[in-house]
């Protein structure tokens, strides 16, 4: 699962309309700008809460140091989509948001898949699939010849 490839397309079709905009309903954006370095303001939204984490729309299992090997040990069902807000929130009468069952599936599967923004999935990386919107090319590396 590739956030901007996968699940921000469901939420620019389905949900920002209502979820958007200047006054984005409940004060929730869910549109794809970035936001800092790394994420998009929809993935911050959902997936962060200034005050405790576990009150995030999304529940998925939270580390605290950031590519550590070292996870928490959590008891069976404590996180994931049947203890997501975002997915009771959709299911919900007040949402409008008409998705799909594969669009609902799809979000789904990114929560359980513990909600990932960038995807480990290599994509396509050949040239040959530049004008592809599944192309992922790999990341340069650039080595500093002036370090000593």
């Amino acid at each position: 699962m590739h956030y901007p490839l996968d699940v921000q397309p469901i939420l620019d079709r389905r949900c920002v309309g209502c979820h958007g905009g200047e006054s984005p309903k409940g004060n929730l954006a869910l549109t794809g700008e970035p936001t800092g370095k790394y994420f998009n303001r929809s993935y911050d939204a959902l997936t962060f809460n200034a005050k405790l984490q576990k009150q995030a729309l999304v529940s998925f299992l939270y580390t605290s140091t950031f590519g550590s090997a070292s996870v928490p040990l959590e008891p069976p069902l404590s996180f994931g989509s049947h203890r997501s807000k975002m997915v009771e929130r959709i299911l919900k009468d007040p949402c409008k948001s008409g998705l799909t069952r594969e669009e609902f599936i799809k979000i789904v599967t990114w929560i359980d898949a513990n909600a990932p923004f960038y995807g480990t999935h290599d994509g396509k990386k050949n040239i040959k699939w530049k004008d592809d919107p599944e192309f992922r090319p790999f990341p340069k590396v650039v080595r500093n010849v002036n370090k000593k």
